[in-house]
């Protein structure tokens, strides 16, 4: 009974971050392979266990109406579930510890482009896009997805960073987009994982009702605070994967 009420506080606990600046990674995979579940049940659990909280994250989000490009989110959906799907059936060629540097370096670039460009996903800066920027930023939307079904450290925070950045928008509106695309992506990743039978139901599902739960509160805070409380999470997130990441690095350096 404490392990089950662990586990639905840890799920809590990843369903905020989930429902605000991503990142709830960082608390489900390593909780789980302290129970000693191997790396790729791990994953396919944790990813399993984030679909209820992104789920109500996400219907919490538009309801509001804060997103008003219907569109162009049933296109990004489409490709993120695509790009979910070649992830998470593809064989890793690509070297893990150089993936790990890689993400490293463009964590930091992120950190600083938030930390000294304040405009950043504020009401004050309004970017006119036309076609070629929509495609462009579009195929980077598609490349995360592919990336968020195979590894997907720090995907929430990097989609973020996306949507503020390239597409112009405000934390809380890039926040909903991120939310309601990983719902979608979630979901195609845990059937593949599923089938492959990667999912220890017992452990993934208190999390994923401790996730609902978190969900639905860090959606309401979202919507309440904006930008006042998803910019400086943001900043704290990128900061911890960074961290997480590097102390894998010289740990599998040893």
């Amino acid at each position: 009974l404490l392990q089950i009420a662990l586990m639905i506080l840890v799920g809590f606990f990843a369903g905020i971050m989930a429902s605000t600046v991503g990142g709830a990674a960082l608390i489900n995979a390593p909780f789980l392979l302290l129970l000693g579940i191997s790396p790729s049940v791990a994953i396919a659990t944790g990813k399993f266990s984030l679909l209820s909280g992104s789920l109500i994250g996400g219907v919490k989000y538009y309801k509001t109406g804060i997103i008003q490009e219907r569109k162009l989110l049933l296109i990004l959906i489409l490709l993120g579930v695509i790009g979910s799907l070649i992830g998470a059936q593809l064989v890793l060629k690509i070297n893990q510890e150089l993936l790990k540097l890689l993400i490293v370096a463009i964590s930091i670039v992120v950190l600083f482009v938030i930390y000294f460009k304040k405009d950043i996903g504020s009401d004050i800066r309004k970017l006119e896009l036309n076609t070629k920027n929509y495609v462009l930023n579009t195929f980077v939307i598609f490349l995360l997805s592919i990336y968020s079904g195979f590894f997907g450290a720090g995907v929430g925070v990097f989609m973020l960073f996306t949507f503020a950045y390239l597409f112009g928008y405000t934390y809380l509106k890039s926040t909903a987009f991120m939310t309601l695309i990983n719902t979608f992506t979630i979901t195609a990743a845990s059937i593949i994982f599923s089938y492959h039978g990667l999912i220890d139901f017992k452990i993934g599902i208190p999390l994923l009702i401790g996730n609902a739960i978190g969900g639905y509160t860090g959606s309401h805070a979202a919507i309440l605070r904006g930008n006042k409380l998803i910019r400086p999470l943001f900043l704290i997130i990128t900061s911890i994967i960074i961290i997480r990441l590097l102390i894998d690095i010289i740990g599998g350096s040893k």
